[in-house]
């Protein structure tokens, strides 16, 4: 999403279009696992659990719990339980992403299907303080970047950036700090310095340093 605010108006508009035309149908799910993300996006977690339980509701009567959108799903409903509090709940939605993620045979496609989930679920477990997976699933995430060529990919700096967080939390910060720069120079040479993620960054970088 690039606005949520209008991620949220036109999801709305094609759940409820979908709803009438094609309810049950993928397509719904779909709509509802995009609408419900972008709830959480927009500071109302509750309405955005609901909308992406009900997604995978639809996926289960498709028999459709091991796509890519399932994927996905529970990717998202894992966020959306940390935003919640729930941190238990987030920490099994992370697992039954991973182990559709798990269920595929590697290649190009599946790669770019499951970039999204991996850096998720590194996030989800720095959330939860799951310091050690996250390192473990975010350095897992940058060597299939590194074999699929796709260090270009924005996601590859966000790892790196989200990996030091979690040596950050660990009070290892020589170490967060080396992967805050590998973030930095990474973000520079693909072009992606008017991200927020790569001003926080920067804001972070400086502040470790003048300790």
């Amino acid at each position: 999403f690039g606005d949520y605010k209008d991620a949220l108006v036109n999801g709305k508009k094609s759940v409820e279009i979908l709803s009438s035309v094609a309810p049950n149908s993928m397509e719904l799910a779909r709509a509802l696992m995009i609408t419900g993300y972008a709830y959480v996006f927009n500071g109302d977690s509750q309405s955005g659990e609901k909308l992406l339980l009900k997604a995978l509701d639809i996926m289960k009567k498709n028999r459709q719990q091991k796509s890519w959108i399932a994927m996905h799903t529970h990717s998202y409903l894992a966020a959306t339980y940390v935003y919640l509090g729930k941190a238990n709940d987030a920490v099994e939605e992370v697992g039954k992403s991973m182990d559709i993620v798990n269920s595929m045979e590697m290649d190009g496609r599946v790669f770019r299907l499951a970039m999204d989930p991996y850096a998720m679920a590194v996030f989800v477990f720095t959330s939860v303080g799951l310091y050690d997976e996250a390192i473990q699933t975010g350095q897992d995430l940058l060597e299939f970047t590194e074999i699929m060529q796709m260090e270009n990919n924005i996601v590859y700096g966000n790892t790196l950036q989200n990996i030091g967080a979690a040596y950050l939390l660990k009070k290892d910060d020589k170490t967060g700090l080396d992967y805050y720069r590998l973030a930095k120079e990474h973000y520079e040479k693909y072009g992606y310095t008017n991200i927020s993620q790569y001003q926080m960054l920067i804001r972070n970088i400086n502040a470790l340093e003048q300790k």
